[in-house]
Parts: structure tokens; sequence; C-alpha cells
């Protein structure tokens, strides 16, 4: 048996000149790692990441604790109290992104692709992977039906062409294309829009490796983007869904809300059953395209489900053609519910339904 050899000083990683040393790494130090590493390869999500820490875990009596004696109850702790001060699904970021954090510093001494300037340390566990994610076990299943597509649908399409909300447009496009992440939608560039090919790119900035998705734009939807870029390029914006600050993109939150709002209204009305969410949506998307007979694996390409291994390593045939033809089916369904007759609930609201009902 060949006796193992000690660890040469070359092989073994240095912390940086000036940088917190073994006895130093403090929480806050783990999290700051973490977000100049986001910040170093331009990941959209750092700002959010760096917010999430600087509200609720640099005040907090973790923050200058030292990284290796943090254990499970002291997080649990804190999450507590933000679950106290937000909603639960802010919880779950926190949750989530000092997971990140600690994973992040743990992996970077064992995997050279990691940015080399995490120091050594004594970190041997990450304390946040004994804390279950809240409300996991919640599962949604609510999708809206025909009837109450129908009406979400016509009310979205109440103002036609002239609408210049564009919490309004950024719901459309989403429908049209076959029901997108939000923030993945929202955070789309001018750069990513090809209107002379008729695509569309999405990031999925989230991943550890490239999942960008490139989606046909079919007829109405292309119209919809084409009003989109020319508004960006007035604004000066960089971003498609460019918001009133100075050169960013609409938020995810005012969308979100904003679908919640417009459930409240259907929901007072008797128009729809149940309240619905923005991420509702995508499931009823997916229900609609299986019910004009959508392959799975076109709707999954659609909606940029992670596909097994054997499709992403041996399937490189470029499917656009069929999902193009899937997401013109997609409008024809969706056109042909304007069309129709008003249901058995009324007539579908009229422009001005959101400021009559405020009033």
């Amino acid at each position: 048996m060949i006796p193992r050899q000690p660890l040469s000083q070359s092989s073994i990683p240095t912390a940086k000149a000036g940088g917190p040393t073994q006895e130093q790494l403090t929480v806050m130090d783990v999290c700051d790692l973490y977000i100049g590493w986001l910040e170093g390869k331009g990941a959209k999500r750092a700002r959010g990441c760096r917010w999430i820490l600087q509200k609720f875990i640099y005040p907090s009596q973790i923050a200058h604790l030292r990284a290796s004696e943090l254990n499970a109850g002291d997080i649990m702790n804190v999450l507590r109290d933000v679950l106290s001060l937000a909603s639960e699904s802010t919880c779950r970021t926190v949750r989530s992104v000092m997971h990140a954090a600690y994973n992040h510093v743990i992996r970077a001494q064992f995997d050279r692709r990691v940015v080399p300037q995490v120091p050594r340390h004594e970190i041997a566990f990450n304390p946040v992977t004994a804390i279950p994610i809240l409300g996991r076990d919640h599962v949604r299943s609510r999708w809206l039906n025909n009837n109450e597509l129908y009406y979400f649908w016509s009310l979205l399409n109440a103002t036609g062409q002239l609408c210049p909300d564009v919490r309004i447009r950024a719901l459309r496009v989403d429908i049209l294309l076959g029901g997108q992440l939000c923030d993945q939608l929202l955070n789309v560039a001018l750069g990513d829009v090809d209107l002379n090919a008729g695509t569309i790119t999405l990031h999925n900035q989230r991943a550890r490796w490239d999942r960008s998705h490139v989606l046909p734009l079919a007829p109405c939807a292309k119209v919809e983007v084409a009003w989109l870029v020319n508004r960006a390029i007035s604004m000066g914006s960089e971003f498609l869904f460019a918001s009133k600050q100075k050169n960013k993109a609409l938020q995810a939150s005012s969308v979100s809300h904003f679908t919640t709002q417009i459930s409240r209204y259907l929901v007072e009305k008797k128009l729809v059953a149940s309240p619905f969410q923005f991420r509702d949506i995508r499931r009823t998307t997916e229900t609609g395209l299986a019910s004009l007979g959508v392959q799975r694996d076109v709707r999954a390409r659609i909606l940029n489900h992670h596909l097994d291994g054997h499709e992403t390593r041996f399937d490189h045939w470029d499917d656009t053609p069929s999902r193009r033809d899937a997401l013109k089916l997609w409008e024809k369904h969706l056109n042909c519910l304007l069309s129709s007759s008003p249901r058995a609930n009324g007539a579908p609201p009229e422009a001005g339904w959101l400021d009559d009902w405020k009033q």
C-alpha cells in the first residue's frame, strides 16, 4: 500500500492579505464573500441578496459570531424574527441566501472554479441545512379553467393595443409565451430580443450552469414585444419591461401584487371560483397546452423544465419549429376565448375596470 504523502504548502489555500483570517471569519464575512462572488460574475440576483442580508442578517445578533460556531438554533431564532416582520416568502428567501452563502465558502475549499479569494476557515458543515424550508409542503394546485381564463384574458385585453400599463403588458406576454417565470421574463434586456428572427431569450440567473432559454415569438406575442421595445427605447432603458426608475427593470413583486389585485376583483365580481396568484399562470398554461394536444416534451421545453440526463446529453435537435407551432396553437385558443360569447357568469370587464373598482 502506498503511504499518503503530506500536503505541500502550495496546495493549501491561503488567506488573502488584509482579508479575514481563519480565526476571524464571521457570519458577516461569509455573507460578504458570497455577495462579492455574485457581483463579480455579474449575477442579477446579487442586488436582491445583498438587500436581504443588510435588512435581516447584518443587524441581527448572529452577524458577528464566528461562522464555524453558528448552529441551526441561532439561525432559527433569526428566521422567527423575520417571520414576525415580513412574509413567509421573505423568510424562505433569507434561509435560501444564508444556505447558499455557507455552501459557497465550504465548496471553495475543494473546487478551484470558485473564486480563490475565500480564505482558510474551520467551517465543516452548513448549519442552515438542518432547517426545513418553510411552507415546502404547501404545494399549490390552483389553475384557471377555460371559463376563468376567459374572464382573466378578457380583462387584460380590455384596453387592446392602447394599454399604457406595463404590468398588464407583462401579464399578456407571459401568458402568450406559455407561462414563464416572472423574474426571468422581467429581466429580459433589449439585446435578448430579435424581432427579425422572432425570438426572445430568457436567462436563469439562479442556475449553476447556463440555462438560457430561447423562445419563438408567435404573431400576437411579437406585436406585444415590439410595442415594449419601442417603449424601452423611448425611455432610454436597456430592459424590455422598463420601470419608471432610470434604466431599471420592472420588479417581479409589482407584477405579482397586481395579479393578486386582479384576482380579488374577479372573485368579488364572482367571475372566478377562488383567488389565484401569478405563479398559477404557469400551471394554467401548461394544462391548457396539454388539453390542446401539445406533447409533454414540447411543453417542457417551452417552460424550460429540466430534462433528464439522456435528453440533455444526446438530444441536440433544434425543436424551435415545434415550439413555435405550439405557441401559435395556444394564441389561437386565447383568441377564440376572446371572440366567444359571454359566459354564464356575465359579460367580461371593460376598459377602466381597475379605476372603477378602486373608487
